[in-house]
């Protein structure tokens, strides 16, 4: 699992983005993972998008940054075909 969250043009944290935490997640009563250290950012103000009519526009969001945080896992995996089956190394890299 990785949480993925907005930065601007000048890298800060957007404030509308999600932030890093203490969050644990657990299982069997135990911390499998610490959110803080699964939390990436990428570009997510002023992405530039269609806008249906033919034209761009700019809009902003976390949305707009999680599929450029895909598509580095995707280049990743297809790059070294082993790690397709290993999930949690692949996070670890990223």
């Amino acid at each position: 699992m990785l949480v993925v969250g907005s930065v601007g043009p000048t890298n800060e944290i957007s404030p509308f983005s999600n932030r890093p935490g203490e969050a644990c997640l657990t299982s069997d009563g135990s911390c499998r993972a610490r959110l803080k250290n699964r939390f990436l950012v990428a570009p997510g103000e002023w992405i530039l998008v269609s806008d249906g009519k033919g034209g761009v526009t700019r809009h902003s969001g976390t949305s707009f940054a999680a599929p450029l945080v895909s598509g580095a896992v995707a280049l990743l995996q297809q790059r070294w075909g082993w790690l397709k089956n290993k999930p949690r190394e692949t996070a670890d890299i990223i």
